[in-house]
């Protein structure tokens, strides 16, 4: 069992090798799928039939990397800026951001029905603004795309990005705002 789950042995796996004291035996088992909450530390117990024996022992969960918006993919109206220079040259204009998110797979538990960006321009009277974004589903990453707001202020503004998962008629939704290069996404708007 991992963490309390079935781990059934996979047939034709199972090998064993003569050691000092006595035989050392290799299974292969179909891993159950664990709720990333029993991270870091799951407990794994082996019930050996043939003798009769358990063995238990604590294994360490590595869970996948977190979702990261790749800093040198960041784009303004399909000119790449990377995260130093993410400007759009007029707030009163929309522009289209394109963004590539690394690590948000099926794979990892992250599933994406729909995907919005939120301005964060309080600080600049632009007040909080939701962009929904198109986006391709991600077979090595996330690539998507959404406007900016087109309201007239000028200043920095951080973006939040939100992927979001439809499952059984309830929505959640997974915050990304961290680049690849450890810093918040942040796009300064100014007029020429």
């Amino acid at each position: 069992t991992g963490g309390g789950k079935a781990c059934p042995e996979r047939e034709g796996t199972r090998s064993s090798t003569a050691i000092d004291i006595g035989s050392q035996i290799f299974i292969t088992c179909a891993a159950p799928e664990l709720p990333v909450s029993m991270a870091p530390d799951v407990n794994v117990t082996v019930f050996v039939v043939d003798i009769g024996r358990y063995f238990s022992d604590t294994w360490e969960y590595r869970l996948p990397p977190p979702p990261v918006i790749q800093a040198d993919t960041l784009a303004v109206s399909g000119v790449v800026t990377g995260a130093a220079d993410f400007k759009a040259l007029s707030s009163v204009n929309k522009f289209p951001i394109d963004v590539t998110i690394d690590n948000a797979l099926s794979k990892n538990g992250i599933n994406v029905d729909r995907a919005y960006a939120t301005f964060h321009g309080t600080g600049i009277g632009m007040g909080e603004i939701q962009s929904e974004a198109t986006f391709f589903p991600p077979v090595v990453n996330l690539k998507m795309t959404f406007d900016t707001p087109g309201f007239a202020a000028v200043g920095f503004v951080p973006i939040s990005i939100f992927l979001c998962d439809q499952n059984n008629g309830t929505e959640t939704c997974l915050k990304v705002n961290q680049t690849s290069e450890g810093t918040g996404l942040v796009i300064e708007f100014w007029d020429n």
